[in-house]
């Protein structure tokens, strides 16, 4: 016997075994009625493959039993739902999928094929973690992603990639990229905010409302601040992590518009992330009172209104880089990049990245620009601290910002000089 078929008929049975097994433990646990098990989806996987190999001799084999298999399937399924008045089609479509992968070890390989069904057995195992979010994603934040889609991949492509206006600034292709990366980003960190919720934790909520709006995230927990004085220090960790988040959030940014400036700015940013992380262990170490609930107040970043926002406000921080560079030099990008920090950090940081991606300035210049706009951010969100909380966790705060932008303070220093 040839080896090869024994060792792909094995697998293809140990993949439908995989997935049958899946189900027969899902159904017990659900105590309903499936119509196969373990043993069951290993024969049709078996079956997939054996007819696939008898393609060589019959062309006509394998499209048949893929039917057949459909028809056997359907006909279970109607006689389930009358006995059951379960409605679900979940193993039905499993048994095809089965099948197929049995017959892709054949028609394509077996790494394929155990692609195909480790893919399939994550999606089975899914089920509980979507009915878990149904009751956190609400109808909007499904909008929002559909919304996201389209400006993604049928605005996106149809904007002319060229300058438009007189001066050569106006990029429409380019600017929408950057509504793109950027609501992107801020989505992930809103729809992960939702799905975890308050029971894994506020540090670990405030990480991913920090990729949303670390500012938000210092408003909100300042206030809260107020009310429970004695949570101040478990408070200001997680207004640290948030903040902390925006330095990771530029190095993303940098990283897609252009690598070659991450060189610069990288060692720096990291340096400010794990020095401000070392002060929040050993704050979050002193922190006497531990609490959980995670509500922050954060605006859905793809609502049309806020994608408009970002676009509005990248074209005009993009197109004021342009000119002060002509007309000011260095000096006014380095003022331009101060201003905008106070007010945010993504629109400069992806003005100069396409800037020095185009070589319209040194990528020394840019990556000054881009320190002086975090620790202009960095400074307007201690003074919203302070505002807000009050002295205790503004002192909090003031050590975090003081440690943590120390080495971008250091290498803005190194450059200038």
């Amino acid at each position: 016997m040839d080896t090869e078929f024994a060792i792909n008929l094995l697998l293809s049975s140990v993949l439908g075994l995989m997935i049958g097994l899946q189900r027969e433990i899902q159904t017990y646990f659900e105590k309903s009625k499936e119509f196969g098990g373990a043993r069951t989806f290993s024969i049709i996987s078996i079956i997939g493959y054996l007819s696939a190999v008898l393609t060589n001799y019959v062309n006509w084999l394998f499209p048949l039993v893929v039917v057949g298999i459909i028809l056997f399937v359907t006909y279970v399924h109607s006689k389930t739902v009358k006995i059951t008045k379960d409605i679900g089609t979940t193993t039905e479509f499993a048994a095809i999928a089965t099948l197929l992968i049995g017959s892709v070890i054949f028609f394509l390989g077996k790494q394929e094929a155990v692609f195909s069904a480790i893919l399939v057995l994550f999606l089975l195992e899914i089920k509980g973690k979507i009915k878990e979010y149904e009751g956190k994603i609400s109808k909007k934040d499904v909008t929002s992603a559909i919304l996201f889609a389209l400006m993604s991949f049928v605005i996106l492509p149809i904007l002319p990639n060229y300058p438009v206006d007189p001066f050569g600034i106006i990029n429409p292709y380019q600017i929408w990229m950057m509504v793109v990366l950027i609501s992107g980003l801020s989505f992930l960190g809103y729809i992960s905010v939702k799905s975890i919720g308050a029971k894994k934790g506020l540090l670990l909520t405030g990480f991913f409302g920090g990729l949303v709006s670390s500012t938000a995230v210092s408003i909100s927990l300042s206030k809260r601040s107020v009310i429970n004085k004695e949570l101040i220090s478990y408070l200001a960790v997680a207004i640290g992590i948030a903040s902390s988040t925006m330095f990771f959030r530029v190095l993303v940014e940098v990283a897609v518009v252009d690598k070659r400036l991450l060189e610069y700015i990288f060692l720096p940013f990291m340096l400010s992330t794990i020095l401000g992380y070392f002060y929040l262990f050993i704050l979050y170490k002193k922190a006497t009172i531990k609490i959980t609930s995670a509500d922050f107040e954060l605006k859905n970043p793809l609502e049309l209104k806020e994608a408009l926002k970002i676009g509005i406000l990248f074209g005009l921080v993009f197109g004021a880089m342009n000119l002060v560079e002509k007309n000011f030099g260095d000096l006014g990008i380095y003022i331009v990049s101060i201003i905008s920090g106070f007010g945010d950090v993504d629109a400069i940081t992806l003005s100069l990245a396409n800037m020095s991606l185009e070589n319209k300035i040194d990528k020394n210049i840019a990556a000054i620009g881009i320190f002086l706009a975090s620790i202009s951010n960095s400074f307007t969100k201690l003074l919203i601290v302070f505002y807000i909380g009050g002295k205790r966790i503004g002192i909090l705060i003031f050590l975090f910002f003081l440690i943590s932008v120390a080495p971008l303070l250091f290498f803005v220093g190194k450059f200038l000089l």
